[in-house]
């Protein structure tokens, strides 16, 4: 019924989401198709969506209609709890998650055709409890970069937008350390990271501390190691900000 096999080819393919690489992994039948990457699971996770008959017709997700699998899909994400858990127990237990779920299916919150999370009742309630699945099965999505984008997301949305706003724009320099375009409304500027970069401080906190969680509290934690690490430049967003970007990916590709 479920079966495994090793790649022939350990290889590496190229993904763009989380700005990431997508590793191959062990071969998975599982949702009665074979998988060995994120992109395929994830596909399949969306044609489920799309196959549900929803008691809403318009499917406005207004009413966050519930849809629970029949008894075959149960017995597919009770086999993905038990093989691809994501190795995070207080994430887990926060969530309710340590013990296995009584019943999963899918919430409509979409009033767009993209939010429909999956959901599950918890083993200690009835209640159906939404919950992203990139967040909790390693077969969804490389772990540590959903936490390392997770991450960067708040930092830019707080510390960088202050710092951009607070301090940068009240410079009488306020240009593009590049090319010395003045910034403006029609050439808004970027704060980017310069020694260390942030993946570089990413990095260096797991190093000293350990791996990070996408539990709530951590953020703080390490919003506080990031800004005293930090420094930044004023960049054009377009296209200095590109092009500085890929060049440290290619520095960072060729070691």
């Amino acid at each position: 019924m479920f079966r495994e096999q090793l790649d022939s080819d350990d290889t590496i393919s190229d993904w763009k989401e989380h700005n990431g690489s997508e590793q191959m992994m062990k071969k998975k039948f599982w949702f009665g198709e074979w998988h060995s990457t994120y992109t395929s699971c994830n596909r399949l996770y969306k044609k489920l969506i799309a196959d549900i008959e929803w008691r809403d017709p318009n499917n406005t997700g207004k009413r966050g209609e519930l849809f629970v699998f029949d008894d075959e899909k149960q017995s597919w994400f009770n086999y993905v709890y038990d093989n691809y858990l994501v190795d995070d127990n207080n994430y887990l237990k926060f969530n309710r998650l340590h013990r296995k779920p009584k019943k999963w299916g899918i919430r409509n919150f979409s009033q767009t055709g993209s939010n429909y999370p999956l959901s599950y009742a918890p083993f200690n309630s009835n209640q159906f409890l939404p919950i992203n699945r990139k967040h909790v099965f390693t077969c969804f999505a490389d772990q540590d970069a959903v936490c390392k984008a997770k991450l960067r997301q708040k930092i830019n949305s707080s510390y960088v937008k202050f710092k951009l706003t607070k301090e940068f724009s009240e410079d009488n320099n306020y240009v593009c350390n590049y090319c010395g375009a003045e910034g403006n409304d029609d050439n808004p500027l970027h704060l980017d990271h310069i020694n260390p970069t942030f993946n570089q401080i990413y990095e260096e906190y797991k190093m000293r501390y350990g791996k990070l969680t996408l539990l709530a509290g951590n953020y703080g934690v390490f919003s506080n190691f990031h800004n005293k690490r930090a420094d930044f430049q004023l960049l054009c967003a377009d296209p200095c900000h590109f092009i500085k970007t890929r060049e440290d990916r290619r520095m960072k590709a060729h070691g």
